[in-house]
């Protein structure tokens, strides 16, 4: 008899925001998926956090203090290994803002933070599984 395949991991979301209410927002909003999430509440060391989670999503805030999101960003697409990450921008900027900066850095999507948890679930959802074939 043989033993039944291994479920696949869950697919880890990293957070990077500087605002820990959004933060728990967020990690209360995926709750009812099998997504993991983790956090990281600046840009100073979101690289060396990305590199050991190696998450299937990073949500980055634009607007944190010291190391914006915009930087972050350039630095995760010049760095050889994690380049390939994908990376949805999320600020409280206007849509037609985030939407040039995600363009122009190399973002794979964006998102205002003004959109509902369930909404920004759902097009997370929809996001991985058309990129990648994760489901949550």
């Amino acid at each position: 008899m043989g033993s039944s395949p291994t479920p696949p991991e869950p697919p880890r979301i990293l957070v990077i925001d500087d605002d820990e209410a959004l933060v728990r927002l967020l990690e209360l909003a995926f709750r009812g998926t099998r997504a993991r999430v983790d956090s990281h509440t600046r840009g100073y060391g979101a690289l060396q956090r990305l590199a050991e989670l190696r998450p299937a999503l990073v949500i980055l805030d634009l607007t944190m203090p010291g190391l914006d999101g915009a930087s972050v960003l350039e630095l995760i697409r010049e760095d050889p290994e994690l380049r390939g990450t994908r990376v949805v921008l999320w600020s409280a900027l206007p849509a037609a803002r985030i939407a040039e900066v995600a363009r122009q850095g190399g973002a794979d999507g964006f998102l205002e933070k003004t959109t509902r948890p369930r909404e920004l679930v759902e097009r997370v959802r929809g996001w991985l599984q058309a990129w990648d074939g994760v489901a949550l």
